[in-house]
């Protein structure tokens, strides 16, 4: 684990084990969910190992926030604002403290009408975000996931206690060209997307 910021104190060795076999089984996870989206978009089963091999660019992340202050819980504010990821899929385990209400904080993706929608945490279950590179593969067939973290109001319980995400980033070796998969194109579906 890298921690940041650069914490003067060592990083917890007891993290190096659950860390290293959590870190496995996720790449384990990535893997069906290639083989998943290669049937999906009518590819072999194979088809994005020679993307992810022999070592594909991954970061597991803690993305620790801390419970909000008085000052913070008045801000308008949000805990991370409206983004995309720019890599592969994102496969998040969503702290179980999220309620999956709106205006209650928390994770939220938005919908193709623009609204957003609150994500209720399941038990054992990844929120799956599809990144950019995926846009690109699928010639925007597939759309990256617009999501945010809002805090919760204040007063309440949530906003005086701490939330933990953990996110894995997903990504192709730094070689790999990414182009609109032959699936994707043709003549009335050109490349939109130029090669990363």
């Amino acid at each position: 684990f890298i921690f940041k910021p650069a914490s003067p104190a060592a990083a917890p060795t007891c993290l190096d084990k659950p860390a290293s076999a959590y870190h496995s089984e996720l790449l384990r996870v990535l893997g069906c969910l290639h083989q998943l989206t290669a049937a999906a978009l009518s590819l072999p089963a194979d088809y994005f190992e020679r993307f992810y091999s022999p070592h594909a660019e991954v970061s597991l992340r803690l993305a620790y926030y801390p419970a909000l202050s008085a000052s913070e819980q008045a801000s308008s504010a949000v805990r991370y604002g409206e983004h995309t990821d720019y890599t592969g899929f994102t496969l998040l385990s969503q702290d179980e403290s999220d309620l999956g209400e709106e205006g209650a904080g928390g994770l939220q993706v938005k919908l193709r009408s623009g609204h957003w929608h609150a994500l209720q945490p399941v038990r054992g279950c990844f929120v799956v975000n599809i990144g950019d590179l995926y846009e690109v593969w699928t010639n925007g067939r597939w759309r990256s996931t617009v999501h945010r973290v809002m805090k919760p109001p204040a007063g309440s319980a949530s906003a005086a206690a701490p939330r933990l995400s953990i996110p894995f980033f997903t990504g192709p070796h730094n070689e790999a060209v990414i182009e609109a998969l032959p699936t994707c194109v043709d003549e009335e579906h050109p490349p939109l997307y130029e090669p990363v």
